[in-house]
């Protein structure tokens, strides 16, 4: 979690957002709690701007705290039905056999040396 402040030509606003990376895989942010304006917090803490943004760092480290805690309770559920029938029609299964020889060919790069093979001479 992180502070981020943005600031406008008449306020200054206080949030508190979530770094992450997307399905993509590029750097993303969210958003997970508006903690207010300047001037709001100002009158609500009886402070100046120093004392906001100390106030608005703890917040952000209790946040982040609660977020890590809450973490590690999650689980997945798988939903099984013992009681349904199983189409027999129906392909469930994939034949993956194939996969650890294609490691090997690509990590030897064996299709690198068909295709200077085939450029080198000239067949059908």
């Amino acid at each position: 979690m992180k502070l981020v402040i943005s600031k406008s030509k008449n306020s200054e606003s206080y949030y508190i957002a979530q770094s992450y990376k997307n399905s993509d895989g590029k750097s993303t942010s969210k958003t997970i709690r508006k903690l207010g304006t300047l001037k709001d917090l100002k009158e609500k803490l009886n402070t100046d701007r120093d004392g906001v943004l100390t106030w608005a760092k703890e917040q952000v480290r209790l946040e982040t705290e609660a977020y890590r805690k809450d973490g590690e309770t999650h689980s997945v559920l798988v939903p099984f039905h013992a009681d349904r029938e199983i189409d027999y029609n129906k392909q469930r299964f994939y034949i993956g056999g194939y996969l650890f020889p294609q490691s090997i060919y690509y990590g030897l790069r064996l299709d690198h040396t068909m295709k200077t093979i085939k450029k080198r001479h000239s067949y059908k």
